[in-house]
């Protein structure tokens, strides 16, 4: 559970636990990792994975439109969330998956989920230097 508890979060929020028809979002699935939370949480992971804001470049984008598909999913989601705060919490989205992954992966002996928190630290990277450089007057990293 995460503070201020708004909604139900999905916690999983992403591109892959939609379902379409004809290239359109008609639902959700997946929900075994739902729990009470606040909107900016769970918005913020799907930010992550649909502006993307991942190290991962063979997506083709380029900084500025990572963040100009980040104001569209926060405008189409109807908050008036700002950038910085966005990004702020897709970081704190970040370390958290990162902390769990590690955790998980020393439960369920599967060492292949410490990679998927290396994944999440290295994003943390881009998301912070996005941020700085979105962000009026910001000292470069």
């Amino acid at each position: 559970m995460r503070e201020p508890l708004e909604v139900l979060c999905h916690n999983d929020f992403a591109p892959y636990n939609l379902v379409y028809r004809d290239g359109l979002a008609l639902g959700v699935i997946d929900f075994d990792f739902a729990s009470p939370g606040s909107r900016l949480w769970d918005l913020a992971y799907l930010v992550y994975r649909l502006a993307p804001l991942t190290t991962d470049r063979a997506d083709g984008f380029r900084d500025d439109e990572r963040l100009a598909r980040l104001d569209r999913v926060v405008a189409a989601y109807g908050g008036s969330y700002a950038r910085e705060d966005v990004l702020a919490m897709v970081v704190a989205r970040l370390e958290h998956l990162a902390e769990f992954s590690d955790e998980k992966a020393v439960e369920l002996a599967n060492p292949d989920l410490h990679g998927h928190a290396e994944l999440y630290r290295a994003d943390i990277g881009l998301v912070e230097a996005l941020r700085d450089a979105a962000t009026p007057g910001a000292s470069p990293r």
